[in-house]
């Protein structure tokens, strides 16, 4: 009897010993294998030139500018040829600025399952172009059938959105400049919040292979837009969607830890600690889980993703796009001020500016458990994704540091 509860104990420690090792290599496999990712979002002249042909019948591509992208998207700026007037009838009949039609290209990487990434972009703007004044790009044309359209890739084309990044024209409006920006960039979020939804998650819609009539476009259709599970840089999940925000958060986090890098495995019981205890955390809401109730929020708007026009109105200014819907959630609204990369690049008087603006509108300060939780979320996104983004090795150690150190207290607050 004594043997053999000695030989249970061994086998269940071996077992146990087997599963942590099992977890090491899985996190170092996926580690290495998102690092080939950096380099593997290739997209040939051939592809480009099949959606144009596809979408845009008797048009070819004249040049292709590659803009943005790499390991989730690829971005192209691709110019084609005019037809005579008499042959016109697509949505790209009016020229660009420069006297060229001109689309824009996101390719999806088919290794991040970025169909569901499309998906959730195309419904978001659904909703918003049918609920809202919002100012965003045309979806012209989008497909989510990789294996049948030709192209072996998801895609969107978009209308050339209109305007200069704020980004770089900031620092050189004048106050009063800024100010109205700020109050439409607020406004536009004021909207968005208006559009409530059932749950919490990311966005699902129709797409199939489609183009955009000439006289509409195409998020306007009456194509449903559904609640679907997480849908960001951690793949599809599979998690959600979710009838409670204790649920929603927990998840948040959750769907990262796979994509943890070795030096950062020791964090990943903590953290599976962490949204668990979200998720269970029901009483730690209360009655204020109504006011966390899930509306539509952009998730990623920052001064790098909004478009400008300048030289026009009584102040020479207006917003006149919002980019990149992509990581668009339903979710309480509070997530939207809570993620501090909104205000990346803003400081000093500058971002007092941008939060008149935003209190003026009406619009809350987050929740501070909702910032907390926001919190857990973006250090953990840092620690996921920090190998990709091609910093020298020193600075890369110095972030996941300050990410371990600053992740630190906030899991002691759920005993993690």
């Amino acid at each position: 009897m004594r043997f053999t509860l000695r030989a249970i104990v061994a086998f269940l420690a071996t077992l146990a010993a087997l599963v942590f090792l099992c977890r090491r290599w899985s996190l170092k496999t996926v580690s290495r294998s998102t690092l080939r990712l950096a380099s593997s979002m290739h997209v040939t002249d051939s592809q480009v030139q099949t959606v144009i042909h596809h979408h845009f019948p008797g048009r070819e591509v004249v040049s292709s500018l590659r803009l943005a992208g790499g390991v989730i998207n690829a971005v192209f700026r691709v110019a084609v040829t005019e037809l005579p007037r008499a042959h016109v009838g697509d949505a790209l009949s009016v020229p660009s600025a420069a006297g060229q039609p001109e689309v824009v290209v996101k390719f999806s990487n088919p290794s991040w399952q970025g169909d569901c990434k499309l998906r959730n972009e195309l419904g978001a703007m659904r909703l918003v172009r049918r609920h809202t004044t919002v100012p965003m790009p045309r979806v012209l044309a989008a497909s989510d059938e990789p294996r049948s359209n030709g192209v072996g890739l998801a895609y969107i084309v978009f209308s050339v959105a209109e305007g200069e990044p704020l980004k770089g024209a900031l620092a050189e409006l004048t106050a009063a400049q800024q100010n109205t920006v700020f109050s439409q960039w607020a406004d536009a979020s004021r909207q968005l919040r208006s559009i409530r939804l059932p749950g919490y998650g990311s966005l699902d819609t129709r797409v199939g292979t489609l183009t955009a009539r000439h006289d509409d476009s195409e998020e306007s259709s009456d194509a449903p837009v559904t609640l679907a599970p997480l849908a960001g840089n951690a793949l599809c999940t599979g998690l959600g969607p979710f009838d409670r925000y204790g649920q929603y958060a927990g998840a948040r986090v959750e769907q990262f830890l796979p994509l943890l890098p070795l030096a950062s495995a020791h964090m990943g019981p903590r953290l599976r600690c962490w949204s668990q205890a979200t998720a269970a955390g029901g009483r730690r809401y209360g009655g204020d889980e109504k006011l966390l109730s899930p509306v539509l929020i952009h998730h990623d708007v920052s001064i790098r993703n909004l478009l400008i026009v300048r030289g026009e109105g009584r102040i020479g200014v207006r917003l006149s796009s919002v980019l990149d819907w992509e990581f668009a959630l339903a979710a309480p609204f509070d997530d939207e001020a809570a993620f501090e990369f909104m205000v990346e690049g803003l400081d000093g008087d500058v971002l007092e500016r941008f939060w008149q603006a935003w209190r003026g509108a009406g619009l809350p300060m987050p929740d501070p458990r909702v910032k907390e939780n926001s919190l857990v979320y973006q250090h953990t996104v840092t620690m996921a994704h920090l190998h990709l983004w091609g910093l020298p090795p020193k600075i890369t150690a110095k972030l996941l540091d300050d990410a371990h150190n600053n992740i630190d207290t906030l899991l002691r607050h759920r005993n993690c």
